[in-house]
């Protein structure tokens, strides 16, 4: 059987501060295992490795902890008084995918400190640990390394963990000819429930944020990080998949592609590299979680479920003469005196949908498109400031631009429905993105806003807007009210509305409610 031997060599203090080291290490079944005595001095733990080679066959994995007596399989393993200090850690592998690549991440539940071995299949590794260490856990990952990338990463297949407690402090060994040897038996590595078989006893915020590229959806990067070195783990909540990435940047872009609309976790150590793949770290980990954006199909089955809540009610719509946004007078001020009439188009915040494609990825002004729902009259108040400026509505929804259905949310599970929409500039680089990613609405058919031919048959058209949810306009152009107020004097203009709050929007924005069966995609649903 192929052996992938881990053997820790655990140095006590003694009553005189001399330190005590003995050394084992496993070569086959069938040899025997002896250990040496080495005396020196320590007030620090510091962990050092050694390569060795085990010897093997072709039938399998094993990784091995030995101590002295008898042959014991347990995920929890007590030692007494004379238990020696060098232990061979072995693990079977049980997964049906071979790993070729084995992480042992051995953990001083004392002081959380850690150091973590790569090791190829097939290979042995000598870990020695100075200072007194009564109690330990050893992780085992089976990996499987991924090609032909810059970065280091690997795909964790399976898993074991074994928990190694003292009575006492380990005790110096000496070599007595003709003893047995005792081999602990981790547990077999399985790839069952590998979520809940993380080495993280903590979790601390990680100072980090994932930004999604531009135009490939699937690509993240990672930044913001304080140090470069690093062993990060990646899980998606969902099914609990995942990857290990070694990097020495702060900023990492993930090589692998992460899937639409799941929620994922970061777990990242800190490490120090001692020599090799041998590397040093503290816990507990810093930890940051994400949501990756919404595929077109997602996004169509949010359109979906808008159209149907819709639908549910009995049609109303009502006639939208103008686009309103609603601001503090300091906004407006500003915008005179500081930029020349121009309101400049900004990022999309996480308001809404966190999954939202549009968060941070194309730049817009909101207006919004609201009615009442009883009276059909706009609304005398807003969040968002007391100065509410008016454009024509015919002005920004015209044949020159497309409409696209976005987002579709609420704030509680008893308030009123939002959804967004998106009006781009035909052929512009917002319409291009918006193409590939959102749910196209035909200008005169569609159930949110629209225009349509006037009544009198004279070939006008007017706007109409549903009132069973409040339509929000993302506009992705830049406006100079300046200039639109001495081309249109009568019809771009400010009134003063009651303002229900300070008259800001939250940075981030308001998220979307997470219990809401309505509005939430199903694999969300609590």
């Amino acid at each position: 059987m192929e052996n992938t031997t881990i053997t820790l060599h655990v140095e006590s203090v003694t009553a005189n501060d001399d330190v005590v080291q003995a050394t084992a290490i496993v070569l086959s079944k069938s040899q025997a295992v002896r250990s040496t005595e080495i005396t020196t001095s320590t007030q620090d733990a510091v962990i050092q490795s050694n390569l060795v080679t085990a010897s093997s066959d072709d039938n399998g994995l094993t990784a091995s902890v030995t101590s002295n007596k008898n042959v014991v399989s347990s995920t929890d393993q007590t030692f007494n008084d004379n238990t020696p200090a060098t232990v061979s850690v072995n693990v079977n592998s049980g997964s049906s995918q071979k790993p070729d690549t084995l992480l042992f991440m051995v953990v001083n539940t004392n002081n959380s400190k850690c150091v973590s071995v790569l090791i190829p299949f097939a290979e042995s590794r000598d870990i020695q640990i100075h200072g007194e260490v009564s109690s330990m856990t050893v992780y085992a990952f089976g990996l499987q390394r991924q090609p032909n990338h810059a970065l280091e990463w690997y795909t964790v297949l399976a898993h074991s963990h074994l928990s190694i407690a003292s009575s006492t402090s380990f005790q110096q060994i000496t070599d007595v000819p003709g003893n047995d040897v005792l081999v602990v038996q981790m547990p077999d590595l399985n790839s069952t429930d590998i979520r809940n078989n993380l080495p993280f006893s903590a979790k601390k915020s990680m100072p980090a944020k994932v930004i999604q590229d531009k135009w490939t959806d699937a690509k993240y990067t990672v930044t913001g990080l304080h140090k470069a070195n690093g062993m990060t783990f990646i899980r998606q909540v969902l099914d609990g998949s995942l990857s290990i990435l070694v990097h020495s940047v702060t900023s990492v872009p993930l090589p692998f592609p992460l899937l639409p609309a799941r929620d994922y976790e970061l777990h990242r150590m800190e490490i120090t590299q001692q020599s090799g793949n041998v590397f040093n770290s503290n816990l507990p980990t810093e930890r940051f979680s994400f949501r990756t954006k919404m595929s077109q199909r997602d996004v169509v089955e949010l359109y979906r479920k808008a159209v149907y809540y819709i639908n549910g009610n009995c049609p109303r719509f009502g006639l939208l003469t103008y686009l309103y946004r609603n601001k503090s007078p300091q906004y407006f001020d500003d915008i005179s005196r500081y930029m020349k009439g121009w309101m400049n188009a900004y990022p999309k915040n996480d308001g809404g949908d966190p999954a939202s494609v549009l968060n941070g990825r194309i730049n817009g002004l909101f207006f919004s498109a609201v009615l009442h729902e009883r009276t059909g009259l706009l609304p005398p108040s807003s969040p968002f400031g007391s100065a509410r400026l008016f454009i024509p509505t015919l002005l920004v929804f015209n044949d020159k631009m497309n409409l696209y259905f976005a987002d579709f949310y609420c704030h509680s599970a008893h308030g009123r429905h939002k959804v967004t929409l998106v009006l781009t500039v035909k052929g512009s680089e917002e319409d291009t993105f918006c193409q590939n990613r959102l749910v196209y609405l035909d200008p005169y058919k569609n159930p949110f806003f629209f225009r349509e031919v006037h009544p009198s048959g004279n070939g006008l058209v007017r706007p109409v807007v549903t009132v069973h949810v409040i339509v929000e306009i993302f506009l992705t152009m830049d406006l100079n009210i300046v200039d639109l107020q001495n081309l249109y004097p009568s019809n771009v203009f400010f009134t003063s509305t009651e303002a229900t709050t300070s008259g800001t929007s939250m940075v981030k924005g308001l998220p979307k409610c997470p219990t809401c069966t309505v509005c939430i995609l199903p694999r969300f649903c609590s």
